[in-house]
């Protein structure tokens, strides 16, 4: 029975473990109380050092943008690499697009967290079987994992005043598969502009 429930704690952790990792967290996140929405055409600029990063992510939020209703624009197609912190750059595309919102994300912190589980002792089958076979008993000892969290700030900004209207500070872990993680992040973001009413 003891054996049991301590196997069962140790899968809970487990999976306890594995959602937090496919997870991305919105810390907080304001609107300007002024701003009547919604926007309908949204410029994406996301700030990677990679290329292929960038446009994994302007591409995800364009698809996700899609499906509620309103246009993405993936700012990689206009803007070549190191160009999405030209100004000059950044308005002729909003005008060429006729875009009314430029939502712009970029990784603000990057940190080490660790987890432990707790060890556990597997013995008899039964609280007297636990004591009968204590010298059979294994220990399992506590085991550590590293992970990668990453602050990410995502702005959106009116085009026409160019006034902030929405802004947010997530964290998300970051894993191998950098599609699921864009996936998971843009998923976060657009259900927080949909509640703010902004799409």
């Amino acid at each position: 029975m003891i054996r049991r429930f301590q196997a069962a704690m140790a899968l809970l952790s487990l999976a306890t473990l594995m959602v937090a990792c496919s997870s991305t967290t919105l810390n907080s996140s304001w609107k300007d109380p002024e701003f009547r929405g919604p926007v309908h055409k949204i410029y994406l600029v996301g700030v990677a050092k990679q290329e292929i990063n960038r446009r994994i992510f302007e591409d995800t939020f364009e698809r996700e943008l899609a499906t509620l209703g309103a246009t993405g624009i993936a700012s990689y197609r206009d803007l070549p690499q190191g160009e999405a912190d030209n100004q000059d750059a950044v308005v002729a595309s909003l005008n060429k697009h006729g875009a009314d919102a430029i939502l712009m994300a970029r990784m603000v912190n990057m940190r080490i967290e660790q987890v432990t589980s707790p060890g556990y002792v597997s013995g008899g089958s039964t609280w007297n079987g636990y004591y009968a076979r204590r010298y059979d008993a294994v220990y399992y000892p506590p085991t550590t994992a590293e992970f990668q969290i990453a602050t990410i700030e995502a702005n959106l900004y009116e085009t026409r005043t160019g006034k902030l209207i929405w802004s947010a500070q997530l964290e998300t872990v970051v894993e191998n598969n950098i599609e699921k993680l864009f996936n998971d992040f843009v998923k976060v973001v657009a259900k927080d502009l949909r509640k703010q009413g902004l799409i």
